[in-house]
């Protein structure tokens, strides 16, 4: 059979077909929801979890025929999911929460755990190791969730956002630890005759090897590249990122880990090179993509017909949980001491049941440790609590401001958290001869400066290039507005794109404008025609440098006529031979020049 041959079966097999159809249906139905709840003010996740319910569920309307083979891409949607949360977590952003954030995320973590599992064990009569599967999954709250809905209302430097971000990385880190036990724990299938303390070291010791080679390939390969390649490796780098993220969910899932650890870890890994910004901003359609699939197929697992049976049970968890679990993290940051206001804004945030959640309870119930109707419990209950968790923030967040605006308060900085951006910093598109000099002007006149970058070799320069003290550079494409996002756009003084390649500079222009519509932008206009064109996409000034240039030439070619004679001098004005009217000005130069 030929290769032509091979393929054309592939093409034509029914199963790949129907896999195709469902995929294409699921991603539909996101999009068709995720902008219905948008219209009613809720989150677009609300809408991908709906999907799934709808499309996917034991009791939906059948439109996915085969739910088993989302299965497969709903845990590596999650691994490469948490591969993007651990490239946003550098250890310098981790360090910046400092100790009330670690401290009150750990306490967090400890007692919603002690309590849930107390609760499972005693009052549901469930074993010692579901009870800890039960009670550490309770305890985790959705990063993507929460991230996702912080960025929407601007909140995330704000001190509740802060601090529910530390909350969340401590999360995290626990997490690490916890999937490595789970298939150790007493009673799980894959437990064998080695104590646990052994099967423990064995899976630490696999965890380690993974890492360290993980860290080899990204230090020794993928910065090499980055920094060999120049501009012509943005591709490149997120296909090897992809790559390297796939191999270790793959080598976890040969070495009998979690397959969801292998994606956190290998992002975690990258997260501190210079090109993960780059890293983050072109893998984001992938991203956005897999965060959709990903809620929908948690709507999958929820079975509406056993939720319609146990209503009372689902409501009973849901407002324990809610109550329970928002209580245990205000007292947990009030005991590192947030500020009250903040505290209670983080409570209502991380109330929920998130995409870590999931994985630990698939991991339970793969080691046959979590019972279905118990899973079937939970996911509900996280499908619940999930889609109320737009509201609930924005009514604490409503009733908490009309509290403090009515006693006259504010939420007080105390220490240990970085306070927000006041926008005394300008944004610089572009380090090279023109983006220096428009950086050692602004830094002259005392403004923090940003400077958004895509060449690795444009760094820093040498000697007389070197940037001003205290210069920001992002490495990145500031066409894409993640990148733009990270340079702190929404608080910047001004915008200046420098670069030369026009379509480039109307895209940046362009996208600058739609998220910060009052930011000032200063734009380069490389050639006249497209000037015009640039003014259009959102400059308020646009430097027309050919114009400019024929002016300075006029100016230096005069300036040499008159020293060599040829052209006399009579008080301001030049006496010229007739040297041709393209030494004239425009008589009506555009408004939008400068």
């Amino acid at each position: 059979m030929t290769v032509a041959t091979l393929a054309a079966a592939a093409v034509h097999d029914s199963s790949s077909i129907s896999v195709l159809v469902d995929l294409v249906m699921v991603l539909a139905g996101c999009v068709f929801l995720g902008l219905l709840m948008q219209k009613l003010g809720q989150s677009v996740l609300v809408g991908y979890l709906l999907a799934g319910v709808i499309l996917g569920g034991p009791a939906s309307l059948g439109v996915v025929e085969d739910v088993t083979s989302f299965s497969f891409m709903g845990e590596v949607g999650i691994a490469l999911l948490l591969f993007t949360v651990g490239l946003d977590l550098p250890f310098d952003k981790v360090r910046k929460f400092g100790r009330m954030a670690t401290i009150a995320g750990g306490i967090q973590v400890l007692l919603t755990t002690i309590a849930a599992g107390g609760i499972a064990h005693f009052g549901f009569d469930l074993g010692l190791s579901a009870s800890f599967i039960v009670g550490i999954a309770v305890s985790l709250s959705s990063t993507a969730v929460v991230i996702q809905l912080l960025a929407d209302r601007s909140e995330t430097d704000s001190i509740h956002g802060l601090v529910a971000t530390g909350m969340l990385i401590a999360q995290d880190v626990v997490v690490v630890l916890v999937l490595i036990m789970i298939p150790l724990l007493p009673g799980a299938s894959g437990a064998g005759d080695v104590s646990f303390i052994g099967e423990f070291g064995l899976a630490l010791g696999k965890l380690a090897l993974l890492i360290i080679v993980v860290v080899a390939v990204e230090r020794f390969l993928m910065r090499r590249l980055f920094h060999a390649g120049g501009t012509g490796t943005r591709e490149l780098l997120a296909v090897a990122s992809l790559t390297v993220s796939l191999g270790a969910i793959g080598a976890c899932w040969a070495l009998d880990l979690s397959p969801a650890l292998g994606g956190f870890i290998a992002g975690i890994v990258m997260a501190d090179a210079t090109y993960a910004a780059q890293v983050r901003s072109e893998i984001a359609p992938i991203r956005m993509g897999l965060v959709a699939v990903f809620f929908a197929y948690v709507g999958m697992l929820a079975d509406a017909e056993w939720m319609l049976h146990h209503p009372l049970q689902i409501i009973g968890v849901v407002v324990l949980l809610v109550a329970g679990k928002s209580l245990l993290t205000w007292l947990a940051a009030r005991i590192a001491k947030v500020p009250p206001a903040a505290a209670i804004l983080t409570a209502a945030g991380l109330a929920q049941l998130g995409e870590f959640s999931f994985a630990v309870l698939t991991a339970g119930d793969a080691a046959g440790l979590v019972s279905d109707d118990t899973f079937r419990l939970l996911v509900s209950v996280s499908l619940v609590t999930l889609l109320i968790t737009p509201s609930l923030i924005s009514a604490t967040s409503r009733r908490v401001h009309a509290h403090q605006l009515a006693l006259g308060e504010d939420v007080h900085l105390e220490e240990g958290l970085p306070e927000h951006a006041e926008g005394d910093h300008a944004i610089v598109v572009g380090a090279g001869p023109s983006g220096r000099s428009v950086v050692e002007a602004l830094a002259g006149a005392g403004l923090a400066v940003t400077v958004i970058e895509l060449n690795p070799r444009a760094d820093t320069g040498d000697g007389e290039e070197d940037l001003p003290a205290g210069t920001r550079i992002i490495f990145g494409d500031a066409t894409r507005p993640e990148i733009l996002g990270r340079a702190n756009l929404l608080t910047a003084r001004i915008v200046v794109v420098t670069i030369p390649d026009p379509t480039a500079i109307r895209t940046i222009v362009a996208q600058t404008r739609q998220l910060a519509p009052d930011v000032p932008i200063v734009a380069r206009g490389r050639y006249h025609r497209f000037v015009e064109d640039i003014h259009h996409a959102g400059a308020d000034e646009v430097v027309d440098e050919e114009y400019h240039t024929g002016v300075q030439l006029a100016e230096v070619a005069l300036r040499r006529l008159v020293q060599t004679g040829l052209v006399e001098r009579r008080g301001d004005q030049d006496r010229r031979a007739p040297v041709g009217p393209m030494l004239e000005p425009p008589a009506d130069p555009p408004a939008h020049t400068v």
